[in-house]
């Protein structure tokens, strides 16, 4: 072979291995912003009632990933307990109210829950704002000895949003371990949205003074719509006038109050430049309370019940990044539980299809229909859910719904302006079992289980054996008393 020829192969042989052996980049974590709403009703926004005021929520939601599917336990703890811990929370005992100011329960501390996961495998700095409402009976159930970085907020599950007072009018904010009383006659709304400001900007700060700054996994978890009902009057003047029913007008007022957090949230991440790196989601721990004025119409029932109202919530992913979210502006029709965030969430960072992680036994990864914009499919085929404290328990499986000895709230509640209530059932009349086709059915207004008789046996047996498995509800009452901690909610009475 002439020189010049072996020179030449020699050159495109070594371009062509040096090429090779490259590394591929790593894929960029996103930032994540986790919006965490509170007993927020089916209609309690603006893409499904025009009276609220919620344009950053409905711009997101219109734009985004849309869970149509989307459930939860019926109320605040257990569904806390499931998104954190990837797991049912009535294979843990903290179902119903177990996860008070009086127990010790809590989600078991050999468990390695989200912020954990997301700190020590996955590379995040972690944040907690908001409310916790998962144990604080010792320091080791509380917020930052559970994988978050920092904690700004309270730990029960209600408190008046100015005062910050909770049960027996004992005082309950937090900056990490530390008692703040700074903060007494803010409203927790404003100041939840501030505290996130401030972590964004920390962010931007490291950014630039340190290239190896951590992505941030920021929980925003809000206090609204929970009661009591309170807001500043300015957000009811500007916006819910004409909203007629009082409670109705305060959530209004409410909503429009975290609408303008988001707001001011999300355009501090544009002028930082930080758009592009984040995701965010929004979803919420169970449906409105319609005698507190939230409305899940046309869902059936009411927050502590699994009717559809109690459990199924609006959830939306949204980003400006085509890296982070490949599909946008579509509904995705798959199955979806809050459990599920655990191993999605994990399965986006990681850009994995992996169904399941081993370790969390009710959580299953969507990522791979959400990022393929499909509308329909999920690696989830059902919900189970059990109360024994409430008598109650429900399995989903496809379209189909079980529901046992579900007799609270089953009317439909608080319609929109111009529109006729449904007659509330009489609850004696209700039957032990009912079944359900929510595909053409959702509002579920007719019992068919006479029509499909085989099925509804074959649920039923298989709920059946969910509540024999189920762990009863954790109850005790250790009598935590706050005026032996100066009349603060404090850990260290177990």
């Amino acid at each position: 072979m002439a020189p010049k020829l072996l020179a030449s192969t020699f050159l495109v042989t070594c371009f062509l291995s040096c090429a090779v052996a490259q590394p591929v980049p790593a894929r960029k974590k996103p930032n994540i912003l986790f919006v965490l709403m509170d007993d927020m009703g089916w209609g309690d926004v603006g893409f499904r009632d025009s009276q609220f005021h919620t344009p950053t929520i409905d711009g997101m939601y219109s734009q985004g990933v849309r869970f149509n599917n989307s459930y939860t336990p019926p109320n605040c703890g257990p569904s806390r307990a499931a998104l954190l811990s990837g797991v049912y929370p009535w294979r843990m005992g903290l179902q119903g109210n177990a996860i008070n100011s009086g127990s010790s329960a809590a989600i078991p501390l050999g468990r390695t829950i989200l912020p954990q996961k997301l700190k020590d495998d996955l590379g995040y700095q972690t944040h907690l704002v908001g409310k916790w409402h998962q144990g604080f009976c010792k320091t080791e159930q509380t917020p930052t000895e559970r994988g978050f970085d920092s904690f700004f907020g309270f730990y029960l599950s209600k408190q008046d949003p100015f005062s910050h007072l909770s049960k027996k009018d004992a005082y309950d904010f937090r900056s990490d371990h530390e008692v703040n009383r700074s903060v007494a006659g803010q409203y927790s709304t404003y100041l939840f949205s501030e505290r996130t400001r401030q972590l964004v900007r920390e962010y931007k700060d490291s950014l630039a003074s340190n290239a190896d700054t951590k992505p941030f996994f920021i929980m925003l978890s809000y206090s609204a719509l929970h009661a009591p009902n309170q807001v500043p009057q300015h957000y009811i003047d500007q916006h819910c006038a004409d909203v007629s029913d009082h409670n109705r007008q305060i959530k209004c007022g409410m909503m429009a109050a975290v609408d303008e957090g988001l707001k001011n949230i999300t355009d501090d991440l544009k002028a930082h430049g930080l758009m592009d790196d984040l995701l965010v989601v929004f979803t919420s721990d169970d449906g409105g309370d319609h005698e507190e004025g939230s409305s899940n119409w046309p869902l059936r029932g009411n927050k502590r019940t699994l009717w559809e109202g109690g459990i199924r919530v609006n959830t939306f992913m949204y980003s400006e990044s085509r890296d982070i979210l490949p599909e946008t502006n579509f509904t995705w029709g798959g199955l979806f539980y809050i459990s599920d965030f655990y191993a999605t969430l994990s399965g986006m960072i990681e850009d994995t299809e992996t169904r399941k992680l081993p370790e969390i036994v009710d959580s299953y990864n969507q990522w791979t229909y959400i990022k393929t914009g499909q509308t329909t499919g999920t690696n989830r085929l059902e919900i189970a859910y059990v109360d024994q404290d409430l008598g109650v328990a429900m399995l989903r499986r496809d379209q189909w719904k079980l529901l046992y000895m579900q007799s609270r709230h089953p009317g439909w509640y608080n319609p929109p302006p111009g529109v006729t209530a449904r007659e509330e059932p009489n609850r004696n009349d209700l039957p032990k079992y009912q079944l359900f086709d929510l595909d053409r059915d959702p509002e579920e207004t007719t019992d068919v289980r006479k029509d499909n008789y085989e099925r509804y046996i074959r649920m039923a047996a298989s709920l059946r054996e969910v509540r024999r498995m189920a762990v009863n509800p954790i109850d005790e009452d250790l009598h935590s008393d706050p005026d032996r901690f100066d009349g603060v909610w404090s850990p260290g009475w177990c």
